[in-house]
């Protein structure tokens, strides 16, 4: 990797591991080439997976295209008043295409996959952040039960699903795991009412309430 004087800018931009991509921050192929980054086609096919854009509407009915979701959060390109908190390395939000009141999405700001592509003090800052949000959401939105959810096998940024469980989900539902995707869609569907959006924006003000300044933006 070039470190030189005469080296792209986007050295500066990327902080990525040469031989993973899940390392680097959403750019275009031809800038990793340009720093030295180590493709094979394995990687390439993540990094256009990665960039595709695809139209994504969020919990008010707007319509966007976007490539890397994570990235366009983390830029405040889709915020839409959904975000609570952050960390140094985390962001907490929430979700920004299903309408249910306190399901928050714990974000990393690097563009990685897995937990064991963090560094140690990301390491400490995660389980840190994610104990405060599920204390915040058990003290000021009475969450009794959540389901923690993290799929490595996405091309957005690292992020972990903090989903509530409540009583009209097990009514409708059921209570296991497979009832997760059937209740986004059911919500995706018939939840963005008028009624349903004020209990959103009201769990996102207390949920920012919850959280000192210093880790808000």
């Amino acid at each position: 990797m070039p470190t030189s004087a005469s080296a792209p800018n986007e050295v500066n931009l990327l902080k990525f591991n040469p031989t993973s991509i899940s390392g680097a921050k959403c750019t275009s192929i031809n800038r990793l080439i340009g720093v030295g980054f180590q493709l094979t086609p394995r990687k390439i096919g993540k990094i256009k997976t990665m960039y595709r854009k695809r139209e994504i509407v969020d919990i008010k009915g707007n319509k966007k295209k976007i490539g890397c979701l994570g990235c366009a959060i983390q830029k405040g390109k889709l915020d839409n008043g959904i975000f609570i908190a952050e960390t140094k390395f985390f962001t907490a939000s929430q979700d920004y295409e299903i309408p249910i009141a306190g399901f928050v999405i714990l974000a990393a700001k690097r563009h990685l996959q897995s937990l064991d592509e963090f560094t140690a003090e990301e390491r400490f800052d995660f389980i840190e952040f994610l104990t405060r949000l599920r204390m915040m959401m058990r003290q000021v939105l009475d969450t009794q039960t959540v389901y923690l959810i993290q799929e490595e096998d996405t091309s957005h940024h690292f992020h972990v699903w903090i989903f509530p469980r409540y009583a009209w989900m097990a009514e409708k539902f059921g209570r296991k795991i497979e009832s997760v995707r059937p209740i986004m869609e059911y919500a995706r569907e018939n939840l963005k009412t008028k009624e349903n959006l004020k209990k959103v924006d009201e769990a996102i003000a207390k949920m920012r309430n919850y959280f000192p300044t210093s880790i808000k933006r």
